[in-house]
């Protein structure tokens, strides 16, 4: 696998992982993997998220002491290392839903975060109603390929204005 060629061998593990039983090693994999491929910046809300102690900084300069605090508390073990990565994601919905113009990618994951809090008696506020208006799941009949680039390029365009 190292020479960047997937094995068969590899392939099919992988395979008889995920269409198996899951079991904690793949909660163990997604964790880490989401820690690993966080963006830095978003760290230091997830580490607050949890209630950790991150030194009081720009986003970047808190990074590498988030991350620190992070890697420790995932290794106290699996929920810890589910919350971690759930931490993440949320910071990243609270980020996406806070943003003056829609990301692209991360309006699902706006209006699930929005939709845990609410099972769970949050309040939805005005702005959760205008996240979920501009984040709405699109009628899969009604997106084509075509307007479905438009739209890619209309939001990459307005994350450069941003």
């Amino acid at each position: 696998m190292g020479d960047g060629v997937p094995s068969v061998a590899g392939i099919a593990a992988a395979r008889a992982l995920l269409t198996g039983e899951p079991g904690i090693e793949l909660v163990d994999h997604l964790a880490a993997a989401v820690l690993d491929h966080a963006p830095r910046e978003i760290l230091p809300a997830a580490a607050h998220l949890l209630g950790l102690e991150v030194p009081v900084r720009s986003a970047w300069e808190a990074s590498g002491a988030a991350e620190t605090v992070l890697r420790a508390h995932a290794a106290t073990g699996a929920g810890a290392r589910l919350r971690v990565a759930v931490a993440i994601e949320w910071a990243l919905s609270e980020k996406d839903a806070g943003v003056e113009h829609p990301a692209y990618r991360g309006g699902a994951g706006v209006i699930a975060y929005t939709d845990v809090l609410v099972a769970n008696g949050y309040t939805e506020t005005a702005g959760d109603a205008v996240n979920r208006d501009r984040y709405r799941v699109r009628d899969a009949a009604n997106l084509t390929a075509e307007n479905a680039e438009d739209e890619h390029r209309q939001n990459d365009g307005d994350s450069a204005e941003a």
